[in-house]
């Protein structure tokens, strides 16, 4: 009797000692999938960051050869009251390069956005509109970059803030000082 009772006892503790372990085991394994997840995550946002990097510096490359380049070159051939939109416009070109690359790569989107832009399809959205209050409020904040939920899905995003140099002003000032082409 004592015999079957120190078994019984014996079987008891067994079973709460590999319930324990079983227990500690599915922690230990849900705490490592976790951190593997956070690794994982911001692994992958590390690669996108660096990816936007190219595509950032390939659309300021163009931008900086049609603003340094190509556009006093028309100004020099045209005078300063023509403007040829296709030629010397930094939005309109980077936009139409833009739309080229992402019929190649149309996970990419690029978008230079303002409020009450004179082009509707640089109207920001409410997401941009968002990132533009932000950086208002945070003069000092350069970029802003992460993953967020938008359209329910996922997406690594980046922001920059443009400012208008002087030379900006000519087109993207007063309509009524603009070139007419515009």
């Amino acid at each position: 009797m004592k015999a079957a009772r120190r078994r019984m006892q014996s079987l008891g503790m067994q079973k709460k000692f590999l319930l324990g372990t079983a227990i500690l085991l599915i922690l230990i394994c849900m705490l490592c999938a976790y951190l593997a997840y956070l690794l994982q995550r911001s692994l992958l946002q590390e690669t996108a960051y660096k990816k936007s990097e190219i595509v950032m510096a390939a659309v300021d490359a163009n931008r900086a050869y049609v603003r340094e380049i190509l556009r006093p070159k028309m100004y020099d051939i045209l005078g300063m009251h023509e403007f040829v939109l296709e030629a010397m416009s930094t939005s309109y070109t980077s936009r139409a390069v833009m739309e080229r690359f992402n019929a190649q790569l149309p996970e990419y989107q690029y978008r230079r956005v303002a409020l009450n832009a004179r082009n509707r399809a640089s109207e920001a959205n409410p997401l941009e509109r968002e990132m533009i209050d932000r950086f208002r409020l945070n003069p000092g904040l350069t970029e802003w970059q992460g993953i967020i939920s938008y359209e329910k899905r996922e997406h690594f995003v980046r922001f920059k803030p443009v400012y208008f140099r002087e030379s900006c002003m000519h087109c993207h000032g007063s309509p009524d000082e603009a070139p007419a082409a515009l």
